[in-house]
């Protein structure tokens, strides 16, 4: 039993708010509202804004709370974008951008919210001509993105495909020393080919060694293998291309030959 003595009390209450669990989203969400604040400053540190960029659309995507504290400092910072504030606004579209393309689906609908203020910035005026140049180009970007829905969901799939290629890689691809080029090729079908796949009969398999076409004309099967890398099979098998091959045709014609003796009339 505890006296109830004011000491006692701060004590109790104390414990009590430190192991409260919403304490802890609390200090989560100022800590992303200081982040977000920080990104869309003008004295940000640009060698940490692509991984603070990447580490305040991961926690987006966490919790909607946090989605909201981050929306809010993007308006914010479009209202601030005049004069020599011009950076707020930039980088506030870039943050725009990379919640919709990378954050989660509801930063879609929150995005959306604010279109007419998107609209405005469109048209932005400034005194400096880059300046309006990019302005401008931000804001026509996302808003085509919010325009054109089939185009935002589909940059969405493959940034999503990216994200888990990069997260989860393949494995390895390694040279496989179970292939040599002297093997025959229903030997190396047998090694790659997918369970239940069948090479191809070999032709002294077949039931006769020749195949009649429908025109009536007939022609010899080779008894090798044809695909064999080995060399066995490289032999001529066919007689007509060795006939070619023995006989190769003469190139030019003399003048004292004559067509007669050429073909041997």
């Amino acid at each position: 039993r505890i006296d109830f003595a004011a000491v006692n009390v701060r004590r109790v209450v104390r414990q009590v708010c430190s192991s409260n669990p919403s304490r802890f989203l609390i200090q989560w969400n100022a800590d992303v509202r200081r982040r977000a604040m920080a990104l869309t400053s003008n004295s940000r540190q640009e060698h940490l804004v692509q991984r603070e960029l990447v580490r305040l659309v991961s926690d987006c995507r966490e919790g909607s709370a946090v989605l909201v504290e981050v929306m809010d400092v993007i308006w914010t910072r479009l209202q601030e974008a005049k004069g020599m504030q011009w950076k707020h606004g930039v980088y506030a579209l870039q943050v725009l951008r990379e919640l919709l393309l990378h954050g989660p689906l509801t930063a879609v609908t929150e995005v959306s919210d604010g279109l007419n203020i998107i609209h405005k910035m469109k048209f932005y005026e400034n005194m400096r001509t880059n300046v309006v140049l990019q302005m401008r180009k931000l804001a026509e970007i996302v808003f085509e993105l919010l325009a054109d829905r089939s185009k935002l969901f589909s940059q969405r799939k493959a940034a999503i495909h990216n994200r888990k290629r990069v997260q989860n890689p393949g494995p390895l691809k390694t040279r496989s020393s179970h292939l040599k080029i002297i093997m025959r090729f229903c030997d190396i079908h047998k090694i790659v080919a997918p369970n239940g796949a069948k090479v191809a009969p070999h032709g002294a398999k077949l039931a006769s060694n020749t195949s009649q076409v429908s025109s009536g004309v007939s022609f010899a099967i080779p008894d090798s293998d044809l695909l064999d890398f080995s060399g066995a099979g490289a032999r001529d098998t066919n007689p007509i291309v060795s006939t070619v091959r023995s006989n190769p045709p003469r190139q030019s014609i003399s003048n004292n030959e004559t067509l007669l003796d050429i073909f041997d009339l």
